[in-house]
């Protein structure tokens, strides 16, 4: 129980704020440890998040190295561009002209059918 100097009181004066002055204080108490637990939820979220901070960097770090490679792929490709479509290019043309070869042979095979068929 806390003591409050009450000179000049009555008792039962004296006991009624020496009772409130004592519901406070516990009030008070109580309130102080609730404030101690949530410091100590709020450290060991703290210590959580510093746990975490090494493997996000390891992942950061990771994805920097993709962003890297893929950039430089990137590259490789944006040079390949040009040559593939010379290629295309090149590869059309010969396709044009196997296929005007066997327009011609087409024509061949059909004359010497005519010329076979006109000899019989």
């Amino acid at each position: 129980m806390v003591q409050v100097r009450t000179l000049g009181m009555s008792s039962g004066r004296k006991e009624r704020i020496s009772d409130a002055v004592s519901d406070v204080v516990e009030r008070l108490r109580d309130q102080l440890d609730e404030l101690d637990e949530l410091r100590g939820g709020i450290e060991d979220g703290i210590k959580s998040a510093a746990n975490l901070i090494p493997s996000l960097n390891e992942e950061k770090e990771h994805l920097q190295d993709n962003i890297t490679a893929n950039r430089e792929r990137i590259g490789e490709i944006d040079k390949m561009i040009p040559k593939l479509e010379k290629q295309k290019v090149q590869l059309g043309e010969e396709l044009q002209e196997k296929q005007e070869q066997i327009s011609q042979i087409e024509d061949r095979i059909e004359f010497l059918s005519q010329t076979d068929r006109t000899r019989s």
